[in-house]
């Protein structure tokens, strides 16, 4: 019973993360509307994310299987949607520019070079690009400190050299190719989420949980105070140093966790949780249509992208399912790669 509750939870925290994530492309980052709170959205954002990503690491079989699997899980719903990003961006380029032989050598070559170059015109799929690399990254670092004599204090310290080092990197102007460079300022929330399932019980139904509602707030404010500037992580490029950077950020991701524990389940926003790469991988390409039928209203700013976000994010209510049953390989719901 305490692990089918735990996983309810997950899904809404993850459900909370991917409307975070569609609300900030629709709005481009803030609003009036946020001000307050939009440094410290972006704070945690991503994070969470990692978080949750941790959670669920485990090392299977060997690095065959971890590699197999995420493959599956994270590299095929990458290209699968690359490919159609590409497609898609090359039709509407057509129609402007007309076809042509240099178009398409142009569109095939962005193609081949956008993970390299971290260029996608599907710009949210980065995500699993990095995300792979952090669990490749991860694997490594648990492979050796069991060498040497396993323990969680070398498995922490190891993780949070390179998360350092990644940050610097990124203050500093020094770039790696696939993402890999955020990956290495990720790897502390990564290696948290994993830390906190193995050795500790807080997911868990436990005495504590009376004190959820006060230690949301405690982590909210805390992060309000903490939190100075913006995070983004998909460039490695960080308004924040790096205490308020780590710290913010898992007061961020906190908040979220303990609020999902203590409301346990919200039917739809847990269902986009539960289905969060589906959204992920489709959402850029759905909203700016979504956008154009609404600025016909003639309403004013905010309204127009609260109504945007909501009827987005309502559409997802028929395109899961139907994604769901058709397209299962290619949306993290179904194996294509056996092991």
């Amino acid at each position: 019973m305490a692990e089918k509750q735990r996983i309810e939870y997950i899904d809404l925290a993850k459900g909370i993360c991917i409307c975070l994530v569609v609300w900030n492309h629709i709005t481009g980052g803030g609003t009036l509307i946020q001000s307050c709170f939009d440094e410290m959205i972006f704070s945690f954002r991503m994070p969470l994310y990692f978080f949750l990503s941790g959670l669920f690491f485990k090392t299977y079989d060997g690095f065959w299987f971890l590699f197999v699997r995420k493959i599956n899980k994270l590299i095929i719903p990458l290209l699968a949607f690359h490919f159609v990003s590409y497609i898609f961006f090359f039709i509407a380029d057509c129609e402007v520019e007309g076809f042509s032989q240099e178009l398409v050598v142009e569109h095939t070559r962005n193609f081949l070079v956008a993970p390299y170059y971290e260029s996608f015109r599907n710009p949210p799929i980065w995500f699993l690009l990095c995300l792979f690399i952090v669990n490749l990254f991860f694997y490594g670092i648990v492979y050796v400190a069991k060498i040497k004599t396993y323990s969680i204090e070398l498995l922490i310290f190891s993780t949070l050299v390179i998360g350092i080092t990644g940050y610097y990197m990124g203050a500093n102007g020094r770039w790696l190719p696939f993402y890999a460079d955020t990956a290495m300022t990720a790897l502390p929330f990564f290696t948290i989420g994993y830390v906190f399932r193995k050795y500790t019980s807080i997911l868990y139904p436990n005495s504590f949980d009376k004190f959820n509602v006060v230690l949301v707030a405690i982590c909210v404010i805390g992060a309000f105070f903490v939190v100075r500037g913006k995070a983004y992580y998909a460039f490695n490029n960080y308004e924040l140093n790096i205490f308020q950077l780590y710290f913010g950020g898992f007061l961020g991701i906190m908040a979220v966790l303990f609020l999902s524990k203590q409301l346990k389940h919200l039917p739809v926003i847990s269902y986009f949780g539960r289905y969060s790469i589906i959204i992920l991988v489709t959402h850029y390409f759905l909203f700016p249509y979504v956008r154009r039928g609404v600025d016909l209203l003639n309403l004013e700013f905010v309204p127009t992208l609260l109504i945007t976000f909501v009827l987005t994010m309502s559409c997802y209510i028929g395109i899961i399912p139907v994604l769901k049953k058709y397209m299962p390989h290619i949306t993290a719901q179904k194996d294509l790669i056996k092991v």
